[in-house]
C-alpha cells in the first residue's frame, strides 16, 4: 500500500450533523484530519486542498455527475478521489461513467472496517494519480526542452552556414580584387617611369613597348 507523506486531510460532506460526527469518529486515525461540512454549506469551488472527499449520494440536491465534472474542471482537485455513500436505490441511478473514474462507492449503512479499507485504497489511488500527473508534466517539460534545443541547433547551423558562405564569397572576391590592385600598382609605376622619361627626353621606343 502506498503511504502518503504527512497528515491526510479528508473532507466529509453530509446533510446531518449526527452523520458528520459519526463518520469523523470512524476516521479517527493519527494520519487523518477530518474536515466536516454540511451539504447546505458545501461549495466545491471553496475547497482549497484535501486528499479525499466523502460525500453522501443520498443528499437531496446532490448531482454526482455534475460534482464529478466540477472536480475534473478544477486543476487543483481533479485527481482527488471521492467516496460516495449511497443506498441501493441511489446506486441504480448513478451514471456508469463514475464507476471507471476515481470515484468509489460504499453502501449504507457504513461499517468502520470497510470505511477505513476504502479510504486507504482511495488515498493510494490519489497518490498514484498525482504521481502520474507530475510525471506527465515532467515529460512535457522534457519534450519542450528538446524542441527548444532543436530550434537552437537549427539556428546555430544556419548561422554557421551563413558564415561559411560569407567566407567563401570573400575568398572568391579577394582574388580578382588582389589582381586588380596589383595591375593598378604596376600601371601606376609604369606611368611614373614614362612621365619621367618624357620629362628628361630619354623615352625610347623600347621603353614604350
Amino acid at each position: 500500500m502506498i503511504q502518503a507523506q504527512g497528515p491526510i486531510e479528508v473532507l466529509i460532506v453530509e446533510n446531518k450533523t449526527n452523520n458528520l460526527c459519526s463518520l469523523a469518529k470512524m476516521l479517527q486515525h493519527k494520519e487523518y484530519i477530518t474536515v466536516s461540512v454540511l451539504a447546505d454549506e458545501f461549495d466545491i469551488n471553496a475547497v482549497i486542498s484535501c486528499q479525499l472527499i466523502i460525500i453522501d449520494q443520498a443528499l437531496g440536491r446532490f448531482d454526482s455527475l455534475g460534482f464529478y465534472n466540477s472536480l475534473k474542471e478544477n486543476p487543483t482537485l481533479r485527481n482527488i478521489p471521492v467516496l460516495l455513500l449511497c443506498d441501493l436505490d441511489s446506486l441504480e441511478a448513478l451514471p456508469l461513467s463514475l464507476l471507471s473514474s476515481n470515484f468509489d462507492i460504499l453502501l449504507l449503512p457504513v461499517r468502520q472496517a470497510e470505511l477505513l479499507m476504502r479510504v486507504s485504497s482511495l488515498l493510494s489511488l490519489g497518490i498514484l494519480l498525482k504521481q502520474k500527473e507530475e510525471k506527465s508534466l515532467e515529460l512535457d517539460c522534457c519534450k519542450q526542452h528538446r524542441l527548444d534545443l532543436h530550434a537552437q541547433l537549427i539556428a546555430s547551423e544556419k548561422s554557421a552556414a551563413l558564415g561559411r558562405s560569407v567566407a567563401g564569397f570573400s575568398h572568391e572576391l579577394n582574388t580578382p580584387m588582389g589582381l586588380c590592385v596589383t595591375a593598378a600598382s604596376y600601371l601606376a609605376e609604369n606611368s611614373k617611369q614614362v612621365s619621367k622619361s618624357l620629362s628628361d627626353k630619354s623615352l625610347s621606343t623600347q621603353a614604350v613597348q
